[in-house]
């Protein structure tokens, strides 16, 4: 059986300010995260990973390749579209305070509510396609290393709809 550990990037600048990053936006990881990705390292070393997937995105990006780096540079490490953020339209780059002043319904649906998640009123992906996209790749993965440690850096909001869907 196949052993996932979904990773979730370091944090960024934009996390500290409260704003949405989606699959558009990006900040550079904070110099704490650096530090966070070597004790991440060092609570891995002991383990036997077959392979590292990871989000093209930035933060994402540079989290797998420093937690590779931390880990030796031994392991496998492929960058896969599907593992991209969760789209997140007029939200990306906006302040999470901004968004539940403009858009209540929206924001109430998509953290508590994604079966009355309206993607359309923000031009958004759907919890249905980010499901769909990531789910697929980690089932992909689950059949090329079937008795294997395997490695996902991606994002919170679109691990969190992957792992509930």
């Amino acid at each position: 059986m196949t052993r996932f550990y979904f990773i979730r990037h370091g944090k960024t600048q934009w996390n500290l300010d409260s704003r949405y990053q989606g699959a558009n936006g990006d900040s550079p990881l904070l110099a704490q995260s650096y530090k966070e990705i070597k004790l991440l390292a060092k609570s891995l070393e002991n383990v036997e990973i077959a392979h590292i997937f990871s989000s093209p995105l930035p933060r994402a990006k540079t989290t797998a390749q420093k937690l590779d780096e931390a880990l030796g540079n031994t392991i496998p490490l492929t960058i896969d579209a599907r593992l991209a953020e969760f789209n997140l339209g007029k939200m990306e780059g906006m302040k999470f305070a901004d968004v539940a002043k403009r858009w209540p319904q929206v924001l109430d649906a998509f953290r508590h509510h994604p079966d009355r998640y309206n993607p359309e009123i923000v031009d958004s992906e759907s919890f249905q396609s980010v499901i769909k996209r990531v789910s697929a790749a980690v089932y992909e993965y689950a059949q090329q290393y079937p008795s294997s440690n395997v490695v996902i850096v991606s994002h919170g909001a679109a691990l969190n709809a992957a792992i509930n869907g």
